[in-house]
C-alpha cells in the first residue's frame, strides 16, 4: 500500500515539467467544488452517503470539508432488528503540485471522525450463566483518523464544470468502542473465522482507501446556469 502511494507521488512529480508548459489564463484551481463519494454507497461493510467541498485558499492550495452519514451495513447489520448508523466527518488540506487545462494533481493531509451506533442481535449469558438469550446489543464506535492522500481531478465540459476525482489515502484509525450489556449479562464467546467488528476498548488499525469523487466545479464563484 505504501509502495502504491509513493509511486503515485513520483509519477506526478515526473509530470511537473510537462505541466509547466501548459500555462493558461484564469485560475488553475477551482474556487469551489461540490462532490460526492460514489464508492461509499456501494461499500457492503459501511454503506454511507458522503458529500464534500473544496474551498480554494490560494493559487495552488485548498481546504476540503466533508460530511456524511452511515446508513447501514450488509455485513454487520444484515438481520431485521439490527442497524449500523452514524455520523461521518472529513477535513483536509490539498496542495496542487500539477495544474493544467484539464486536470490537476493534489496531495496533502486528511483527518476523519466517525461516530456510529451499531445494534446487533447477539447471544448473551444471563443470571450468572444459567441460560442463554438473544438480545439486541448496542455498541458505540468512535474513530479518529489521520493520514496522507493524493489524487487527480479531471475536468470535463466546455467550462470545466464537471469533474471526476480518483484518490488514494493511507493513514491510521484510532478506535474507542463501548458495548452496552444488561447488568446480569456476560458475553457468550462464539468463535468466528472472520469477524469485522472492532473489539470493545481502544485500538488502532491501518487505514487504506481508494476512492472516487464525482462533482461540480465553480471557477468564478457563480453557479453555472
Amino acid at each position: 500500500m505504501r509502495v502504491l502511494f509513493v509511486l503515485l507521488l513520483l509519477s506526478a512529480r515526473g509530470l511537473c515539467a510537462q505541466s509547466d508548459t501548459l500555462a493558461h489564463p484564469g485560475p488553475l484551481v477551482p474556487k469551489l467544488t461540490f462532490k460526492t463519494n460514489i464508492i461509499s454507497l456501494i461499500n457492503p461493510l459501511k454503506e454511507a452517503v458522503a458529500f464534500a467541498s473544496d474551498v480554494r485558499l490560494g493559487p495552488k492550495a485548498s481546504i476540503d470539508l466533508g460530511v456524511g452519514a452511515f446508513l447501514g451495513s450488509s455485513v454487520l447489520a444484515r438481520t431485521q432488528g439490527e442497524s449500523y448508523q452514524g455520523l461521518r466527518l472529513r477535513t483536509g488540506f490539498k496542495y496542487y503540485g500539477i495544474t493544467s487545462k484539464r486536470y490537476v494533481f493534489h496531495f496533502g493531509a486528511e483527518g476523519k471522525y466517525n461516530n456510529i451506533r451499531h445494534v446487533s442481535l447477539e447471544q448473551v449469558l444471563r443470571q450468572g450463566g444459567q441460560y442463554l438469550e438473544i438480545l439486541p446489543i448496542e455498541r458505540h464506535v468512535r474513530a479518529l483518523g489521520i493520514g496522507g492522500r493524493c489524487g487527480w481531478q479531471f475536468f470535463a465540459g466546455k467550462k470545466k464544470q464537471v469533474f471526476f476525482e480518483p484518490y488514494l489515502y493511507l493513514g491510521a484509525l484510532y478506535y474507542q468502542v463501548s458495548r452496552d450489556l444488561p447488568a446480569d449479562a456476560t458475553e457468550f464467546l462464539d468463535w468466528e473465522f472472520i469477524n469485522f467488528e472492532i473489539a470493545p476498548g481502544r485500538s488502532r488499525f491501518p487505514d487504506f482507501t481508494i476512492g472516487f469523487h464525482f462533482g461540480m466545479a465553480l471557477w468564478n464563484g457563480a453557479l453555472p446556469l
